[in-house]
């Protein structure tokens, strides 16, 4: 009886240890080695660029764990999910548009009250950290697109702020920045460890772009470098990876598309619509 006893509890303990449950792999791992970003919340009923609550459990449901939100501030200085206001995205999004001019910034309160497509639910960055709290395996890449120190420092200080100085939490913001200033902005306010560059806001970059990029990823010890798809040229990815940095591109929704990227040498990609599975299964295809 005593044989049968042992025999049984290595069988369990040999199958807890095959299921992952007993593995330190998951909190061991960097928020880079995940290689799919859910693009401004992910594709929800296949729309893009909600930001929204529904967006955010609809990519959270597809195992993703790297999620990017867009971010802009209110016309009362307010910290919101949202790509634009600008009457054309108002108008994609079916949200009211009022008066002609190009961009109609709302205030908070007619932000959080107007549903996006009539349905989804707008959040705010307090919103947004109280979804972190309660979804902990999640990294959220931050889209903040402001360069000049006033508004980089107003919309770092509320992340912070609604993070109630939180390491737990903070890090687990990807800071995306836009150019060599803006990373000693967002290193004042706080010391974000994860660090990403992010090129699109660069105009028709060089090879001599790609080199001082390079050099300076390595001094502040930058990982990552994000390239619009769009700039995927060899010469700029082989300028990178010779630096041993990791490169994403962005946004992608097509198998063809992705196998492009990958075979280039990308890491990985944003995307509305892709998943964890296609990734896997061009790696394993080529």
């Amino acid at each position: 009886m005593k044989i049968r006893k042992w025999k049984v509890v290595f069988l369990v303990v040999y199958i807890f240890i095959l299921s992952g449950c007993g593995s330190s792999n998951e909190v061991n791992k960097n928020w880079y080695d995940y290689r799919m970003i859910a693009h401004a919340g992910g594709g929800v009923d296949g729309k893009t660029m909600t930001n929204s609550l529904e967006a955010l459990n609809r990519a959270k449901g597809n195992e993703y764990k790297l999620i990017e939100i867009d971010f802009e501030l209110t016309s009362d200085d307010f910290l919101v999910l949202k790509h634009d206001f600008s009457k054309d995205s108002l108008r994609v999004m079916e949200q009211p548009v009022v008066g002609e001019e190009t961009f109609q910034v709302w205030d908070r309160e007619m932000f959080l009250n107007t549903k996006i497509y009539r349905k989804y639910t707008p959040m705010d960055i307090t919103d947004l950290v109280r979804w972190m709290k309660e979804n902990p395996d999640v990294y959220i890449v931050t889209d903040t697109k402001e360069t000049s120190k006033e508004l980089v420092t107003k919309e770092f200080v509320q992340i912070v702020e609604a993070c109630e100085n939180d390491e737990s939490l903070l890090n687990r913001f990807v800071v995306q920045i836009y150019n060599n200033d803006m990373y000693n902005m967002v290193k004042e306010i706080y010391d974000f460890p994860n660090i990403l560059y992010t090129i699109y806001q660069i105009a028709e970059p060089s090879e001599e772009f790609f080199t001082n990029l390079s050099a300076f990823c390595v001094e502040k010890n930058i990982r990552v470098v994000t390239i619009p798809k769009d700039y995927l040229w060899q010469p700029f990815i082989d300028i990178l990876k010779q630096n041993n940095l990791i490169i994403y591109t962005h946004t992608l929704n097509t198998i063809t598309d992705l196998e492009r990227a990958i075979n280039m040498g990308c890491h990985g990609i944003y995307t509305d619509f892709l998943y964890e599975s296609d990734m896997e299964y061009i790696v394993v295809n080529n």
